[in-house]
Parts: C-alpha cells; sequence; structure tokens
C-alpha cells in the first residue's frame, strides 16, 4: 500500500514532465471543476485511489490535484 506522500510525489512528477498545454487530452484533468457540490470534485473521486487534477480557483495559474484517500478527500495544490 503506498503512502499518501509517495502518490502525492509520483503525480506531481508526473505532471511536471507534461507540457500544461497537452493537460485537456487527459481523462484525470477536469479544468475548472469545484472543490464541492454534486458535480464538484469531491463527488467525482468515489473511491481510494481515484484522483482528478482541475485548476486551483484561489491562485490562478496552478493546480489542484483531488485524490481520495481512506475515504476522505484530499486537495493537494501543484504550483507551476
Amino acid at each position: 500500500e503506498q503512502s499518501e506522500e509517495t502518490i502525492r510525489k509520483l503525480l506531481e512528477r508526473e505532471l511536471r514532465l507534461l507540457d500544461p498545454r497537452d493537460l485537456r487530452s487527459h481523462a484525470w484533468y477536469h479544468g475548472s471543476t469545484l472543490r464541492n457540490g454534486r458535480k464538484g470534485a469531491e463527488a467525482e473521486v468515489v473511491n481510494d485511489g481515484d484522483f482528478l487534477v482541475r485548476d486551483c480557483a484561489s491562485q490562478p495559474g496552478n493546480y489542484v490535484l483531488t485524490v481520495r484517500w481512506k475515504g476522505q478527500p484530499l486537495h493537494f495544490v501543484i504550483n507551476k
């Protein structure tokens, strides 16, 4: 079982290797999806290990990784 920190580091490394212009072509990129709400990021990550990347509303130009871990949605800001 991978730790929360290990998963975060792996995903951050993958994001750094990608050209930001190509994010929209990935199924895990959800653009300007909100954090909460019926159609928000937390509703999209249902099972442990599910994740998505979305635009950061509070820090334009950055992203947020939302992942469900041990039944809880977690949010990590990814600085460009």
